[in-house]
């Protein structure tokens, strides 16, 4: 079949093309905030300092299989992914210590706070359930929806005075797929590395497991999904 450039044009203005900048990654549950209620304001804007994270795949575990012939790989289990974040430190650093204190309900606190009080019971671990949270990695597109619904947006909302009402709704209209990471916790809280020499800001990066992961979209349903995005069925989960 010879190469059409209109069709290969039109195959993907269809379905357009994922940019890896339109992003957002929410803690939306820790053990944190729940015990320590300072550190809320710190778990939200955590939303903003997320500047990159990967979106997990996934691996089939197999064994191999041989009756006669070739050898066969059998799948018998998943293998999870680490969930890899990089985040933007404030000057004090509290992003780091959100982590710090998220491992503490599962290693112990042997850690001392600011005023170098020692807590109890500094090295017994934690139970499970009390260190896990959930994450969820979105990713947005630029879409034809708010191309041409951006300004009318604007002006309705310029009467209201409700600058917040106009973010959420274009980012309901945007977010194209969601995973969610379920029973997740911070595995490893990486070293910073600092220099005299460097003049940009400080990031830590941070590897979090989970137990499994869920995925949210809308293009294998039968509606248009910025309508779907309107209605309490904003996305199909597999």
């Amino acid at each position: 079949m010879p190469f059409n450039v209109s069709t290969f044009t039109s195959a993907i203005s269809d379905t357009g093309l994922a940019k890896p900048a339109l992003f957002e990654c929410l803690i939306v549950k820790s053990p944190i905030v729940d015990r320590i209620t300072n550190f809320g304001k710190t778990q939200q804007n955590l939303r903003f300092r997320i500047e990159s994270v990967n979106f997990i795949g996934r691996n089939i575990s197999t064994f191999d299989q041989n009756y006669h012939g070739p050898v066969r790989s059998i799948a018998y289990r998943q293998a999870q992914q680490t969930c890899s974040m990089t985040v933007i430190l404030s000057q004090d650093m509290r992003e780091r210590e959100f982590f710090m204190q998220w491992q503490d309900y599962a290693l112990g606190h042997a850690r001392t706070d600011k005023t170098g009080r020692v807590f109890p019971n500094m090295f017994d671990t934690g139970y499970y359930d009390d260190y896990v949270g959930t994450i969820y990695i979105d990713q947005y597109s630029y879409g034809d929806d708010k191309l041409n619904k951006t300004q009318e947006l604007i002006n309705q909302e310029n009467k209201k005075n409700n600058v917040d009402i106009l973010r959420e709704r274009q980012i309901e209209k945007l977010l194209k797929y969601r995973i969610s990471l379920e029973e997740a916790y911070p595995i490893s809280v990486n070293d910073i590395s600092m220099s005299w020499i460097e003049e940009g800001y400080a990031r830590l990066r941070v590897d979090m497991k989970y137990f499994y992961s869920r995925e949210f979209h809308g293009y294998s349903t039968n509606y248009n999904l910025n309508q779907a995005l309107n209605s309490s069925q904003a996305f199909t989960e597999f």
